[in-house]
């Protein structure tokens, strides 16, 4: 994504967000921790000298927000036609990491959204008194704030966790989201995505995605 991605400006290339049910939260630092240097730091970046600028500021006392800033300043455009693959870090729908989720749909402007569930959660990430919101209404708060920086945002897919299902519930569960949201439904690891990838490729006329995951 480009460095004027929260201008609202149009940025080039091409990006798909995973956005969660509950929560999909990658730690980069934590700002509780009470000794500083001896946290544990690390920084996704498709770009050496960015990830190199992220570390410098978790390593002199920054925080998450700040690491992220010095990366975005520093990564390059996307110009070989490739797909930034963007890891949502929570969801609209909690109320713990409902803004920071909300600052990356609009920042990184994806053009193509999948979202992520387990199915048999019995209640959103920590929260044991919110029960888990509708699958239909998360993903259409996630296209209309979208919007806001890509009116041209779809859905491509949906991603289940099955772990906790046996395989023939884990089947049923997928036929019937499958059905209810017009989208293809795959367990990445016991189906792979592919097709998913098929559904971006229909979509958008792409060659299969060349991607950088963690931008």
């Amino acid at each position: 994504m480009s460095a004027v991605a929260a201008t609202g400006f149009v940025r080039i290339g091409r990006a798909l967000m995973a956005v969660a049910v509950s929560a999909l939260v990658l730690a980069i630092a934590s700002s509780a921790d009470p000794a500083p240097a001896q946290r544990q730091i690390f920084v996704p970046s498709a770009h050496p000298m960015a990830t190199a600028a992220g570390l410098a500021v978790l390593k002199r006392g920054g925080s998450a927000v700040d690491a992220a800033i010095a990366v975005e300043a520093l990564s390059p455009a996307r110009q070989d036609g490739g797909w930034d693959i963007i890891e949502g870090q929570g969801n609209l729908a909690h109320p713990s990491y409902a803004g920071v989720s909300l600052g990356l749909l609009h920042g990184s402007q994806p053009d193509a959204i999948v979202l992520c569930d387990e199915p048999g959660r019995p209640h959103m990430r920590g929260l044991p008194a919110r029960s888990m919101p509708d699958l239909a209404d998360v993903l259409d708060g996630n296209l209309h704030a979208a919007r806001l920086t890509n009116p041209d945002v779809i859905a491509v897919g949906v991603s289940l966790n099955t772990s906790n299902l046996k395989p023939a519930e884990a089947a049923g569960v997928r036929t019937a989201i499958e059905k209810r949201l017009g989208l293809p439904v795959q367990d990445p690891v016991v189906d792979g995505v592919a097709r998913i990838v098929d559904r971006i490729q229909e979509c958008f006329g792409d060659p299969r995605p060349v991607a950088n995951a963690g931008r």
